[in-house]
């Protein structure tokens, strides 16, 4: 009974080190499964990040201004147009071609607290038109621009193209998440390292 006994043991043994390897082998297989599932987690999650990234870049590309002028050439001015779906905030634009504004502490720039979907137009006052506002009392946040001014029909404008003199040098704005933009033309549209509004 012995050789019984014996191969008791081995086979007890043997079912021993196979539950134990069975036990390791599930271990590790469960380890990999999940070391898989975190990578793509994360990958996934990094995924969402760059389409936010993305989407939030597509939003901001949404603001641009460009000079323009009427075809009679009596009224100039820019055409702000905001074709994203949200408002942008705390807008500033620098621009060159507003000879009153230039002589402005802050060089002239525009600045509004919100633009909402839509265009715009900021119209370049003439010295005589911005004396007659000054006559009134009038304080205006931005000396030598009428902004809300009556939009020009499409077919009057005419966009400078060519007119170095009369340009769009730089906006800032914030999105609807907070996010600081700048747009410049040798840049263009860039996120800002900024606290977000709160």
């Amino acid at each position: 009974m012995n050789w019984i006994d014996t191969t008791a043991s081995a086979v007890e043994a043997l079912a021993t080190v196979a539950a134990v390897g069975a036990a390791v082998y599930a271990g590790l297989y469960a380890k990999r499964t999940y070391e898989k599932q975190a990578d793509q987690l994360e990958h996934a999650k990094k995924q969402a990040q760059v389409e936010q990234q993305q989407q939030a870049q597509r939003q901001a590309a949404g603001l641009a201004a460009w000079w323009v002028r009427t075809d009679d050439q009596h009224r100039w001015g820019i055409v702000l147009a905001n074709t994203s779906a949200t408002p942008f905030f705390d807008v500033r634009v620098n621009a060159t071609g507003n000879f009153i504004a230039s002589r402005q502490p802050d060089g002239g720039a525009i600045t509004m607290t919100a633009v909402p979907p839509g265009e715009y137009f900021i119209e370049s006052l003439s010295s005589e038109a911005e004396k007659e506002l000054a006559a009134t009392g009038q304080v205006r946040p931005c000396p030598g621009w009428e902004i809300g001014a009556p939009m020009p029909g499409a077919t009057q404008l005419k966009p400078l193209l060519n007119a170095y003199k009369y340009r769009v040098d730089q906006m800032t704005f914030r999105d609807n998440a907070g996010r600081l933009w700048e747009w410049t033309p040798a840049t263009g549209t860039n996120a800002q390292e900024s606290e977000s509004m709160t």
